[in-house]
């Protein structure tokens, strides 16, 4: 169809508000696309508006049978009913730029053993609190070390958000994990490097993502990426680092000394003193993060609280969960293959033309 490459592969899922963006700008590619829309079981209007798009522009395959289904399960059926060079996942709240698969491609055809390509979004909020997100998850106050925070120009990185990868790698590790309600990208893209491959994001591959509108929503997102990131570990143990456990080991200190607390002095102070530090980085990472715009200052304060106490609570939950399962079921084996040598990584054939 149309002599397009690339696959471009959308999971939805209660998203009548934002598909019709993310198909335009997809639609709009200065490379030919051929787009594949699996719908997890939406109780909205977002199929309606599916199949009225896949009516209306040949490029547009829908499945939506009403079966509910994870991200990850969604892709890999899509994943199964496509058959292109090269396969892009795009959120549904995320909206690429026009070159933006042209550009992936050059960077895929520019390096061996290149898997996967992308480029950091542009993030953005359609209320106060989500532009004060959009700052926040820019913030290394915010994140850490994430990729959100990372303001490289072209680099070698761990993962990406809403990559185009070669079919030919993901055939080579196995696609993605369909057990992950999230991280299922990050899961994934350790099994492509744990081969030898490459994963490079570049400033040039522009697309923007929209944040959570509400505290409530993106304490929900930054819960469920916490509890992602221990199931990752679950199956990766190497794929830890200590930084991972910081907002949950200060959550858990400062409970600790909230009741200790009215028994002793020493608890007291050192809970205020670590409330007063927090604060105080919070507003001025805040400052920092908002600009020039001094109106976002206070949302961008409020959105760190959000990530931090989601992200903490969602690790604890998840290592909770996880010496639950172990003391009652035997664990699952997850293997991956591992490359021992420069010979044994997976031949990747350059098919860019």
């Amino acid at each position: 169809m149309n002599g397009a490459l690339v696959d471009v592969l959308v999971s939805t899922y209660n998203e009548e508000r934002a598909i019709e963006a993310c198909l335009d700008a997809i639609l709009a590619q200065s490379a030919p696309v051929a787009v594949t829309v699996i719908d997890g079981g939406s109780s909205d209007g977002t199929v309606a508006v599916l199949r009225e798009r896949a009516r209306q522009d040949p490029r547009i395959a829908v499945i939506a049978d009403g079966i509910h289904r994870t991200l990850p399960a969604a892709l890999n059926l899509g994943l199964a009913m496509t058959g292109r060079p090269f396969v892009a996942k795009v959120d549904a709240r995320t909206f690429l730029a026009p070159d933006f698969l042209e550009r992936s491609l050059a960077v895929l055809s520019s390096g061996e053993n290149i898997a996967c390509a992308g480029g950091a979004p542009q993030q953005f909020g359609d209320t106060a609190f989500g532009a004060g997100l959009a700052k926040a998850r820019t913030s290394r106050f915010g994140v850490g070390g994430s990729q959100y925070a990372d303001h490289r120009t072209r680099a070698d990185v761990d993962t990406i958000q809403c990559g185009v990868y070669r079919r030919s790698a993901l055939d080579a590790v196995g696609a993605f994990d369909p057990e992950l309600q999230y991280g299922e990208d990050e899961e994934l893209n350790w099994r492509l490097r744990s081969v030898g491959l490459r994963l490079v994001r570049d400033a040039s591959i522009r697309f923007r993502y929209q944040t959570r509108p509400t505290w409530e929503k993106a304490f929900a997102q930054y819960r469920n990426y916490g509890r992602a990131r221990i199931a990752v570990a679950q199956r990766h143990p190497e794929f830890l680092r200590p930084y991972h456990f910081a907002p949950a080991a200060a959550l858990v200190g400062a409970a600790a000394l909230a009741v200790a607390a009215p028994f002793s002095t020493a608890a007291f102070l050192l809970l205020a003193a670590g409330a007063g530090t927090y604060t105080a980085g919070s507003a001025i990472a805040a400052v920092v993060a908002a600009g020039r715009d001094r109106s976002a200052i206070a949302a961008t304060a409020l959105a760190f609280t959000a990530l931090h106490l989601g992200y903490a609570i969602g690790t604890i939950d998840g290592v909770l969960n996880t010496l639950r399962v172990r003391n009652t079921v035997p664990e699952p084996r997850h293997t991956v293959p591992t490359a021992t040598s420069e010979s044994d990584r997976p031949h990747i054939p350059n098919t860019t033309g």
